[in-house]
């Protein structure tokens, strides 16, 4: 343990010198002995002093969620030196105050069960500018038997309260330092009214105000603030873009370190454009090494046809441990052309209904192809993983080809019980495990497809159906049959999604991407069979919420590049000319 605290220590001492090595050694060395790091580290925090070794532990901790406990036990011995340390973060991360509501549960226990944790939230959100987002968390301290801590709360919420009152009246004030701290105190307040004052000091005269208002649209994921800090690194005035360059700095996206690098380099620039360029580098650079973020992958479900000057495409965000990400913000979407960024584009979140319907149908496996079974199970689990327990889910099976059925050895690798007796069939159970037993069974796709589809209620909520399109012949789906499953998709309001396989004949493949698509579903090529099961989850999640990302290109358009960059996650995709669905190089 000695060895290790001096080798924390002897780096913490040495990244002044050499931040980049020692950066990267202090996580090796907080990944091998967290115990032993938050002990040494503690000291540090309790000096309280800003330095940039505290800088940088502090965004360290922060990254990896355990500043908030560490703050936890200081507050209990030096209430002084914790806010400081809060003030310090939120400083470097202007969202601090959401990381302490999403890891201070604690509040919400009975008093006698969490007794300094009153104090604590109370200190934060004294020491702490704007940090509304810790009210929730109080509100069980209305009911506290202390007098003292309803008194204090009194009082702070008091003094917030008064402040609201008071903000359209600041906002107007003379002074610009005061119309700059009014916006920066709701940078962690959401919602629409904080979203308008961002958008009335766009118009103020004073360079501080209008950053401080474009840094609060980016924080609340609005895809203007990127795009206005841009232009505003382009003023005519000197000041305005050494406040773009500052601001950049307080987002900690790696996007804009081109801009700042050029800004930094341009030989018209004043002192203060380049100081801040250097010091917005330094924060980014410093923010993006502290960052702890997993490979996630980034799939294109359907890229709109038309004129190359624009992209309109649907993605979604998987995780390979706990799948569909929670709703990303529109600045956690990067788009590159040309290899260039695009500053101006639209991300917007596709939510599901309140209730889902959603039905695979899979082909039958010939008995002699023994690999393919567990396949097939793994692929029909996988597809209800993420279902809710107001979901409904069905299945139904095809034959792939002649001979092919379920019998005896040929069903036992399933695990679905015995082979399906005549049997009415019950539409949507909620065991997946139990589905095939009561699947019907059919000649072709369309039947099975139309089999579902009559079992769906219109009434109940997003209707889905997903066919797993394998190795059939041409002649078991005329155009005939395709174009009266069209009008059944229409018909019923369900949307239609397609995983095409790598054996699927060419022009039945073509026919169900066009259905897919004309029903407003997706189409996903599964080139190999042992990834079917990590498709067919990618278009379950789908079905649970994406993205659509829309945008203009410049001419010509040589490559595309679609990135992630969110609160522990990244991922990236490159994208061709041709408008086909595609997988990001992320394994799943």
């Amino acid at each position: 343990m000695a060895d290790i605290a001096t080798q924390i220590r002897h780096a913490v001492e040495a990244l002044s010198t050499n931040s980049q090595n020692q950066g990267r050694r202090l996580r090796e060395l907080l990944d091998e002995s967290p115990a032993v790091f938050q002990q040494v580290v503690a000291a540090m925090l309790g000096s309280a002093r800003d330095t940039p070794e505290l800088r940088y532990v502090i965004a360290l901790l922060s990254a990896r969620g355990m500043l908030v406990p560490m703050l936890r036990d200081l507050s209990s011995s030096d209430r002084g030196a914790a806010g400081v340390v809060a003030q310090l973060a939120q400083r470097m991360d202007p969202r601090f105050d959401r990381s302490i509501a999403r890891q201070a549960p604690e509040a919400k226990t009975p008093p006698d069960r969490a007794r300094p944790n009153p104090e604590f939230l109370l200190g934060l959100l004294d020491a702490l500018s704007g940090g509304l987002c810790l009210l929730p968390l109080l509100a069980p301290l209305r009911e506290s038997e202390d007098p003292k801590i309803r008194a204090r709360m009194a009082l702070l919420l008091g003094r917030i309260t008064r402040a609201q009152d008071w903000f359209q009246t600041l906002e107007q004030d003379p002074d610009p330092r005061v119309r700059a701290n009014v916006v920066e105190s709701l940078w962690s307040v959401e919602g629409a009214s904080s979203l308008a004052c961002f958008e009335r000091s766009l118009q103020d005269r004073h360079h501080r105000v209008v950053a401080n208002a474009l840094v609060g649209l980016y924080l609340q994921g609005a895809t203007s603030g990127v795009s206005g800090l841009v232009r505003l690194a382009q003023h005519h005035e000197s000041p305005f873009r050494a406040a773009a360059t500052w601001a950049m700095g307080r987002t900690g996206d790696t996007r804009f370190l081109p801009v700042l690098r050029q800004m930094r380099r341009g030989p018209d620039q004043d002192s203060m454009v380049v100081r801040n360029a250097l010091h917005a580098i330094a924060r980014i650079n410093q923010a993006t090494m502290a960052a702890t973020r997993r490979e996630t992958r980034v799939i294109c479900l359907r890229r709109a046809a038309g004129s190359n000057s624009s992209l309109d495409a649907h993605f979604v965000a998987l995780d390979a441990e706990s799948g569909p990400l929670p709703i990303l913000k529109p600045t956690d979407w990067q788009i590159r052309a040309n290899c260039q960024p695009i500053w101006n584009y639209q991300a917007d979140f596709v939510p599901p209904s309140a209730r889902l319907a959603i039905g695979v149908v899979i082909p039958t496996a010939p008995a002699e192809d023994a690999n393919r079974l567990p396949l097939c199970e793994a692929a029909l689990r996988a597809a209800a993983l993420w279902r809710r327990p107001q979901d409904q889910f069905a299945a139904s099976l095809y034959f792939e080809s002649a001979g092919s059925h379920f019998q005896g050895a040929a069903l036992e690798p399933l695990s679905f019980g015995a082979p399906p007796k005549p049997q009415p069939v019950q539409a949507f159970k909620s065991d997946p495990t139990a589905l095939l037993t009561a699947a019907p069974h059919s000649a072709d796709p369309i039947e099975s497809l139309k089999h579902l589809a009559s079992l769906v209620d219109p009434s109940a909520g997003d209707s889905h159906l997903i066919l797993v399109l394998d190795a059939i012949p041409e002649s078991r789906c005329d155009s005939a049959g395709v174009a009266s499953l069209l009008t059944t998709m229409r018909e019923r309001g369900i949307r239609l999604h397609a995983l095409i396989t790598g054996r699927a004949v060419q022009s039945l493949a073509s026919a169900f991407h066009r259905l897919s698509l004309d029903t407003g579903g997706f189409s996903l090529h599964c080139p190999e069979i042992e990834d079917l099961a990590s498709s067919l989850q990618t278009l379950i999640a789908s079905t649970f919420g994406h993205y659509q990302l829309r945008c203009p290109l410049p001419e010509p358009i040589e490559q595309i590049e679609v990135e992630l960059q969110a609160e522990g996650h990244q991922g990236k995709l490159p994208l061709t000319a041709e408008n086909s669905s595609q997988y990001s190089r992320v394994a799943a």
